[in-house]
């Protein structure tokens, strides 16, 4: 539903700007398409101040996260957006749990993957985000401990 919306506004907007597309370049279209996307994605993001841990981020998809928690349900919308463009990620941390549990939880359009950590506690994912709607989150039950994720770039 939230791909057609994001397809639904780059049409439109493509539609409201024909006259000026032969003066601007493909490249110049396709990152204002992708702003867009982006902008109506921003949506899905926990807000900083409703997150259950504390965030940094550098553009929506890459940065830190980290949270101490005591006994609580819930879920946090940490990184990702919407894009037309593809990314690839390194999703890493740890998960310390002194009861309940937190589990990696990705979305990309609508498909849904849950991950755990290790039994060691650490986690590593490498994701390719294609287009779309794309969400790293942490899924809490009953959860008391620690959380720390970075998430970045994948350098080949």
């Amino acid at each position: 539903m939230k791909t057609i919306t994001v397809l639904f506004a780059a049409i439109l907007v493509c539609l409201l700007s024909a006259c000026q597309i032969s003066e601007k370049s493909p490249e110049r279209v396709w990152g204002n398409l992708d702003e867009i996307a982006g902008k109506i994605g921003q949506s899905q993001i926990t807000t900083d101040q409703e997150l259950l841990g504390s965030r940094e981020s550098e553009d929506g998809y890459t940065g830190s996260y980290s949270a101490k928690i005591v006994s609580v349900s819930g879920r946090d919308v940490i990184f990702g957006g919407g894009s037309i463009k593809e990314r690839e990620l390194v999703i890493s941390g740890t998960i310390s749990a002194e009861s309940g549990s937190a589990k990696i939880r990705v979305r990309q359009n609508d498909e849904v993957n849950e991950y755990e950590a290790e039994n060691t506690g650490e986690f590593y994912l490498e994701l390719s985000l294609y287009s779309g709607g794309n969400y790293i989150m942490i899924d809490y039950k009953d959860f008391s401990g620690t959380v720390e994720m970075t998430s970045v770039y994948q350098t080949v």
